[in-house]
């Protein structure tokens, strides 16, 4: 018996099935259907021309299928055959939807039944019918067209799935976005657009065999967007198999809805970034305020920041110190940060060392304080810590913290050695009227050489003795050099050695012993080109001017005047200071030298008109004054002296007694 194929018709609303029947007599179906729902919906597809539809006719224990055809496509055919006439019938209508018109990707004509109804867009079942030989059956009250329970956008912008976790069950659920992590603690909320789906289907895999769920959509709770919220499940649901440690790394969870009579959607997935390990540091560096340039240290690798409670230019200031680290993701919160001293190996908290206060901000953490000055913890430490991130990741125990890499934090309240610094090869040149080599430019310096081995002083500083800072230098191999100090031509000074972090003597420091003073400028001989800057004074008993001769100039010893020796070319002027003065003028055999501590000029002895003399006088800028030692040396001239600055004493060698 052969089979007429019959054209489909299609007609607003109305679906019309041809069939060759038992009796090779043509028959038909014609079903009318409508595009609103049961709740009285619009879903009337916005392109007909993107759907096609396939029937299904069941009687009794059979059921027949259509092949596929495109809807709008009025050459298309659908045909029953041989179906029976007397039964009663149902007839259901599915349609799918493409992307694109003729996108025979969706069904091929020879798809199985069974694997039609995945991407179920639209679809009805008519009341029962029965066929009627040679004629149209009209299905008058058709079918209540439905949507099918897709998860794909359905236009309206907002996502048909959304995820959700928490981490603990009185946590309030987190949405999951593209920037999300969540922990294995986590468990996971599927937030779900029910469509008109009966049962919504879970798992952790495509293949919706691990960690499967399924669950009744009327049985679930809804949210404020009116999705079903399944309940929360294990991410890690079957896995990992017995005690082994889940790995970081991406999870798709998958789901899809299904309805009692078998339709059900293709799965959707959202993505879940499984995060199990605590925030590392990947780099960090420290800043002092105020700023201490000597206090940064490199050592092969690893960068040292000293510290101290103490500024080396201001003794007033707070010294504050801030540790900055960066991190491989957000961090939420400092879950403890402690020291451990490299040498001891004793660990304390980082805020015993000052720094308190904690600030985290994306990948950045910095801690700031105000450095502590408790000589105690003097010492060279490393910094780990414990940072939580936003799902609540942390170490905990001390060998699970991370340490910051390439850094050491260095605390030295504790002031240099005063005895390890060698003042004998510190020495300060004052040059008050210039010299050649400073082009007659006042200068005054001050130079040590292998002035200590102490490996912990990064610098000094030059003082006056009322603490006023002339010059400062940098070490190197316990040498420095300040070429010009501040602050005139003073009788003394002092030096102050700094460490690296910025701990010094008290205030004003060491004394400056080692002086070399220079009174005309150096390499001044007759006929030089420069002028001589300087003037000398004599004793009032001299006339009112004494011409200097351009030569070497020697006078013969006379009353009231002694021999003086000159050099270069100038005017002497008057002395108008006091007339008290050694007795019986001694010569120009008489040495004299300069007391630096007690800033006064020593003269012993001498020739005069009537022999030698063993008298002692002293010059304290205005006045002489006759000393009378218990002990001194006997009377000479042409002796020499000098004063030793060490030992605070005259020392003096030879002279002429006559014989």
């Amino acid at each position: 018996m052969t089979a007429k194929r019959w054209s489909l018709v299609l007609l607003a609303g109305i679906l019309a099935f041809f069939a060759a029947c038992s009796s090779n007599e043509a028959g038909g179906i014609r079903l009318h259907y409508s595009w609103v729902d049961a709740e009285g919906n619009d879903i009337t597809p916005p392109d007909m021309t993107l759907l096609f539809a396939w029937g299904e006719l069941k009687y009794g224990t059979e059921t027949k299928t259509t092949e596929a055809v495109w809807m709008g496509d009025e050459s298309a055919v659908m045909r029953f055959d041989n179906l029976p006439y007397g039964p009663k019938m149902t007839l259901t209508i599915t349609m799918r939807l493409a992307e694109a018109k003729g996108d025979t990707d969706i069904i091929n004509e020879n798809d199985a039944p069974e694997a039609r109804p995945d991407n179920v867009a639209y679809y009805c079942t008519s009341q029962e019918f029965s066929l009627s030989r040679g004629k149209v059956t009209d299905v008058d009250n058709g079918c209540v067209m439905q949507k099918g329970p897709a998860l794909g956008d359905d236009g309206s912008g907002v996502p048909a799935m959304k995820l959700f976790y928490r981490r603990t069950a009185a946590d309030a659920p987190v949405e999951i976005t593209a920037t999300s992590n969540v922990t294995p603690l986590s468990t996971i909320e599927i937030h779900v657009d029910p469509r008109n789906a009966d049962n919504i289907v879970v798992a952790n895999d495509p293949a919706f065999s691990l960690g499967k769920k399924i669950l009744a959509v009327a049985d679930l709770q809804k949210d404020a967007e009116n999705k079903v919220i399944v309940p929360a499940w294990d991410l890690n649901a079957d896995l990992f198999a017995g005690s082994e440690t889940p790995q970081d790394g991406i999870r798709l969870v998958y789901a899809k809805l299904k309805q009692t009579i078998g339709f059900e959607s293709p799965a959707a997935n959202a993505k879940v970034v499984l995060d199990t390990t605590p925030p590392q540091v990947t780099s960090g560096y420290m800043t002092r305020e105020p700023m201490f340039a000597q206090s940064v240290r490199s050592v092969d690798d690893v960068t040292e920041y000293h510290f101290s409670a103490y500024d080396p230019y201001d003794d007033a200031a707070e010294v504050t110190g801030a540790l900055v680290l960066y991190t491989d993701e957000p961090v939420s919160a400092v879950h403890d940060a402690i020291v451990r001293e490299t040498t001891t190996l004793v660990e304390l908290p980082l805020a015993d060392l000052g720094l308190t206060e904690v600030t985290a901000a994306d990948n950045r953490i910095s801690v700031t304080g105000m450095i502590t000055d408790d000589v105690a913890l003097d010492g060279t430490y490393e910094v780990l810590v414990s940072l939580e991130d936003a799902v609540g990741n942390f170490a905990e125990g001390f060998e699970g913290y991370t340490k910051v890499p390439n850094l050491l934090l260095v605390i030295r309240n504790t002031p240099p050695d005063s005895g390890g610094i060698d003042m004998s090869n510190v020495l300060y040149v004052r040059k008050p009227w210039g010299t050649d080599d400073t082009g007659m430019v006042p200068r005054m310096s001050l130079a040590g050489t292998a002035i200590t081995a102490d490996t912990s002083i990064s610098s000094v500083i030059a003082y006056a003795p009322s603490g006023l800072m002339l010059g400062q230098a940098d070490l190197d191999g316990g040498s420095f050099d300040i070429a010009s100090l501040t602050g005139g031509d003073l009788p003394e000074i002092y030096l102050n050695p700094v460490t690296f972090s910025g701990a010094k003597l008290a205030m004003p420091g060491l004394k400056v012993t080692e002086v070399e003073w220079h009174a005309t400028m150096g390499g001044k001989v007759p006929g030089s080109a420069m002028e001589n800057p300087h003037t000398f004074s004599e004793n009032g008993i001299f006339n009112e001017t004494l011409e200097q001769e351009r030569l070497y100039l020697q006078q013969s010893l006379s009353a009231g005047r002694s021999n003086i020796k000159t050099i270069g070319r100038a005017n002497w002027d008057k002395w108008t200071g006091s007339i008290i003065k050694p007795s019986d003028q001694p010569d120009r055999t008489s040495p004299m030298t300069y007391d630096s501590i007690r800033g006064k000029v020593v003269l012993f002895g001498g020739a005069t008109g009537s022999g030698f003399n063993d008298e002692t006088w002293e010059w304290d800028g205005t006045n002489w004054t006759q000393m009378n030692p218990a002990n001194k040396p006997s009377a000479r001239s042409s002796h020499a002296m000098t004063y030793d600055s060490a030992r605070g004493k005259v020392v003096l060698f030879g002279g002429y007694k006559g014989s």
